[in-house]
């Protein structure tokens, strides 16, 4: 979720599609990207149909990885329903809002900071 003008989305959405995940990456990142406004607290839904359309893949063994872009710890039960039907789950996140128990739930854990902002203390 951002907040900003379109030319803000159009730039992240280009720094993410161009972040190198995996040493030897040979796919690319289509992220989805959902712009809400300055004084919502949230976007109604998005979460749930996220949640669904990765239950829905996991269960139906139509992938091996599932890779969330989150610090909400509101994904936790996804995340543990997905590995149980044995898919791998890696997070990346910013430090600020992340609930420190995706770390440990994820079966790799990408800190955004170090990537985005790798000279701030």
């Amino acid at each position: 979720y951002i907040v900003g003008s379109d030319e803000n989305e159009n730039y992240l959405r280009s720094q993410i599609h161009d972040t190198k995940i995996l040493e030897n990456n040979t796919s690319t990142l289509t992220p989805v990207i959902i712009k809400k406004l300055k004084d919502s607290k949230s976007v109604k839904g998005d979460d749930i149909a996220l949640s669904v359309e990765a239950l829905h893949h996991a269960y139906n063994r139509n992938i091996d990885i599932v890779h969330l872009f989150t610090g909400d710890g509101d994904y936790l039960p996804l995340i543990q329903e997905i590995k149980h039907l044995g898919v791998r789950v890696f997070v990346s996140a910013f430090n600020v809002g992340l609930n420190e128990k995706l770390k440990l739930e994820a079966d790799h854990f990408f800190d955004l900071d170090t990537i985005y902002f790798p000279d701030v203390n």
